[in-house]
């Protein structure tokens, strides 16, 4: 963790919850070119808050962004001002709406600050009301973040909806990313920036830089399709055995884009109490294979890599839908990838992970445009057992 002190003293615990999701590429030349879509939810406890900010009851969101490395090895990467989503005009966890009128929530307005990076911050508008956040549950705006179960965090802190004094404040900021590159997807994430002051003494705030590691997707060379080695009269009789028809599946057609979901929590070693949740949705194209590993941007401390989880999909999942709701991640679709976990030095990178297949069918559709070898296995098994059939 960065800390840049304004006034009081360096304290504080983080949980950065991320999602980013990639759209299907088109080609560019020899690459090919992505829409990202990131987003953070920055959450945080009560309790430590208010040991940065003693005696405080309510804060302010000042400003919440995210910064990403240029690095023209992993292609080339922008962030756009369209497709922002602000925690100053939505109400998820504890975003609010703080629009008048017409007016914009904040002000955004991406850029590039130096030579190496790019950043993406939503500021707060002097001419709206602030984005207040209560210390003590009961307020206006208190801690609301709907966790289930009780998530034990480095440094033995927790954070659960067990009790008030537990619940935690939670904040998002996303935005959309480019991407160009041929045969690997790294969204380069370097650090998350958050500023809050104390809404009672404008002259106590405090601007926070939190370090982040990035999923990256390796992308091998289209696998041929099981089906092209299979006579058209074989095709047909496939095409008959399900239950609908090629031309109507939404991965039936040859340049149709499937989906991965990536989830990892990501932590400091030598920062306690801070840990970072992150979903990244990846496009695959047809006989793509991915194998998965993550980064860590040279200047950053070692980052500690745990408990990744990966969803393979059909359809895109909506950036909403990527937020926590409970943590460790609970939902029964992810697959665990223990072998890209670890501990991440700075400038390195993990050692690429095979990608399991999860929550898609074995099928005709499937099988027409399969996506890597431990495929293969289900797809011969499926074929052969509906010719003979």
């Amino acid at each position: 963790m960065q800390f840049i002190k304004q006034l009081g003293k360096p304290l504080g615990f983080v949980v950065l919850i991320g999602s980013a999701m990639f759209s299907a590429p088109s080609a560019i030349a020899q690459d090919v070119v992505s829409t990202i879509m990131v987003n953070t939810d920055v959450v945080m406890t009560p309790a430590y808050l208010k040991s940065i900010f003693p005696g405080a009851t309510q804060l302010d969101v000042l400003q919440v962004g995210g910064i990403v490395t240029i690095n023209p090895f992993l292609g080339m990467i922008g962030i756009q001002e369209t497709g922002s989503y602000s925690p100053f005009e939505t109400s998820l966890y504890n975003n609010r709406d703080v629009r008048i009128g017409t007016s914009r929530g904040s002000r955004f307005l991406p850029r590039q600050i130096a030579s190496t990076e790019i950043v993406g911050i939503f500021n707060a508008l002097p001419t709206n009301p602030p984005l207040r956040l209560d210390l003590n549950t009961g307020g206006t705006n208190s801690p609301a973040f709907p966790m289930s179960g009780v998530v034990t965090l480095s440094g033995g802190t927790t954070c659960s909806a067990a009790s008030a004094a537990t619940k935690c404040v939670a904040i998002h900021y996303g935005y959309n990313q480019t991407l160009t590159n041929k045969n690997q997807l790294n969204p380069q994430f370097s650090r998350t920036v958050i500023q809050l002051k104390d809404s009672r003494n404008t002259n106590v705030q405090y601007l926070f830089q939190y370090p982040m590691s990035s999923p990256q997707v390796d992308l091998s060379s289209p696998l041929p399709s099981v089906v092209s080695q299979v006579s058209s009269n074989q095709i047909k009789r496939l095409r008959s055995k399900t239950e609908k028809p090629l031309q109507n599946s939404p991965i039936s057609q040859a340049g149709s884009t499937r989906y991965l979901v990536v989830y990892s929590e990501q932590s400091d070693p030598q920062e306690p109490g801070v840990v970072m949740a992150n979903w990244t949705q990846f496009p695959i194209e047809p006989g793509q294979t991915p194998r998965l590993s993550f980064s860590n941007n040279v200047l950053n401390p070692p980052m500690s890599i745990s408990n990744t989880r990966v969803l393979r999909t059909d359809t895109q999942i909506p950036l909403a839908q990527l937020n926590a709701i409970d943590l460790p991640q609970t939902d029964s679709r992810f697959v665990p990838v223990p072998s890209a976990n670890g501990t991440l030095q700075p400038g390195t990178n993990t050692l690429p992970a095979n990608v399991p297949p999860t929550n898609i069918p074995v099928d005709a559709q499937f099988c027409v445009i399969f996506e890597q070898q431990s495929d293969l296995v289900r797809c011969l098994k499926f074929l052969f057992d509906s010719i003979a059939n």
